[in-house]
């Protein structure tokens, strides 16, 4: 319940102030976060260290930090979605390639959008669903409802409809018989069973 309350209140910052000082005012706190927050710097640390085996460990807590702020200012643009609208993104998003998408609809067939937790990949479906593509998603539920249910919110209210984990499969079906638009997260492995692929001249496994 205390994370609701506080997710609530950082929504509550981010719609109050400028953009600019909003995320200064996040990447300030997760900078606080970050001292406190054993748990994910060590299991961030490992990730990095993969990926940059040779980087000192001074270069990985930089890398670290930076990511910690990174994810603030991401959740900034997540509270601030009902700002967002057609305008906003036309005077602020460049968007490339959406002819790939108009060709596969057009075949009546529907859509798998493939991403991964890459960029605001959140804001990403958002201008998908605001440019008036039938755009689902699927998502993992938060353990605390309250704060599943605020999440989802904002996803609803700029029209991204989301498929709970859990009865992806036979939901992800309808949708693509209906035409719609379904997006995946490909890169969280949760049962174990993995696809290894080369990436950053490392391999890497992919559910």
């Amino acid at each position: 319940m205390f994370n609701y309350y506080i997710y609530r209140f950082g929504q509550f910052l981010a719609l109050a102030l400028p953009l600019r000082l909003a995320y200064f005012l996040a990447a300030f706190l997760a900078q606080g976060y970050y001292v406190f927050a054993f748990r994910d710097r060590r299991f961030l640390k490992a990730n990095l260290r993969v990926i940059f085996p040779t980087a000192s460990n001074r270069q990985l807590r930089k890398i670290s930090r930076k990511a910690f702020r990174n994810f603030a200012k991401y959740l900034v643009d997540f509270f601030r979605f009902e700002k967002l609208n057609r305008q906003y993104i036309d005077k602020n998003i460049k968007l490339d390639n959406l002819h790939y998408f108009d060709e596969v609809l057009a075949k009546g067939k529907g859509v798998v959008v493939l991403t991964a937790h890459l960029g605001n990949w959140e804001l990403g479906g958002v201008v998908i669903a605001q440019l008036g593509y039938p755009f689902w998603a699927v998502a993992l539920p938060h353990k605390n409802k309250k704060v599943n249910d605020f999440f989802d919110a904002q996803r609803n209210r700029k029209g991204v409809k989301v498929i709970a984990m859990g009865k992806a499969v036979r939901n992800c079906i309808t949708e693509i018989r209906k035409n719609h638009m379904v997006a995946l997260v490909g890169d969280r492995d949760f049962f174990r069973k993995r696809d290894y692929h080369r990436f950053f001249r490392q391999a890497y496994a992919f559910s």
